[in-house]
């Protein structure tokens, strides 16, 4: 992993786009949004408003299905503990940067829009609905979340779910 969030317009719902589009300048290319302080990322020097370009020398996608793409590329260019090569616009300037990925998690996070303070996790996906990130006070909380929603993938409970469900339907 990075440790940055990267979306562009067509990732944000129709009512928040134009929002997206004139407060941070989104559009079709992909955009750093999020990245904490001590990420690979932050310590490379990407910073949140850099359009990526390409990583690893791939071109970065872009446009509706750019959201779906970029996970899929990531997992094909990045090896922990080598540095992998990030072209950004920034402003009007070109800039490449070498970040070094570390271990994590895998699974996706997405904020959903929705005003219940909900999270769920799908063994692939933790989805936080945006009442929740409007109802915790701080990063260690919004961090319990995900904590809580990941260890139910640590703990396999998707896969019993699942297993209890299709064996009830069989009795």
């Amino acid at each position: 992993a990075l440790g940055f969030m990267a979306v562009n317009l067509p990732g944000y719902a129709k009512e928040f786009q134009p929002a997206a589009a004139h407060l941070w300048h989104m559009s079709s290319s992909l955009q750093v949004r999020y990245m904490p302080p001590g990420s690979p990322a932050y310590a490379a020097g990407l910073q949140t408003g850099d359009i990526l370009l390409s990583i690893g020398g791939r071109p970065a996608p872009s446009g509706e299905g750019a959201m779906k793409e970029w996970p899929e590329l990531i997992k094909t260019v990045l090896k922990v503990g080598e540095p992998v090569a990030i072209t950004v616009r920034r402003g009007e300037i070109e800039k490449q940067v070498h970040a070094t990925p570390v271990s994590a998690c895998n699974f996706t996070v997405l904020a959903i829009t929705g005003d219940s303070v909900n999270a769920a996790a799908n063994g692939a996906t933790v989805l936080v609905t945006l009442g929740m990130m409007r109802f915790v006070e701080n990063d260690n909380e919004i961090a319990l979340v995900l904590a809580h929603e990941s260890a139910h993938k640590a703990m396999k409970h998707i896969e019993a779910r699942q297993r209890n469900s299709g064996l009830g339907s069989i009795l």
